[in-house]
């Protein structure tokens, strides 16, 4: 078992708005990551298995949309609630030796 976690030194998130508008440019998210981890190695008679599970989580909130957007003649800056972000991923990877060479390893020593 295994835990971590990811601090973010950002200063302030970006806005919201250029989450979805640039993909070639990198974003400032104020996010701090968690990481959990569990695995074990099966020894069996005929190779080697690693089963592993990660799963990885973190949210923010951004307290001060876009100025420049009128939400019904109204500035959508009048709304107090911060509008907030949650990322997660799970990861399962697997990892399998099959001794191959082994015999013909031993036969050169």
């Amino acid at each position: 078992m295994s835990f971590s976690s990811d601090y973010s030194s950002a200063l302030d998130n970006s806005n919201i708005f250029d989450i979805g508008d640039r993909e070639d440019q990198e974003l400032n998210l104020k996010v701090d990551y968690y990481h959990f981890g569990f695995g074990f190695n099966l020894n069996l008679s005929w190779s080697d298995m690693i089963l592993v599970s990660t799963y990885s989580f973190g949210s923010s909130s951004f307290d001060k949309p876009d100025d420049t957007i009128l939400e019904n003649g109204n500035d959508i800056n009048n709304n107090p609630e911060p509008a907030s972000i949650i990322l997660s991923r799970w990861r399962f990877i697997v990892g399998i030796e099959i001794p191959i060479l082994d015999k013909k390893l031993k036969e050169i020593k």
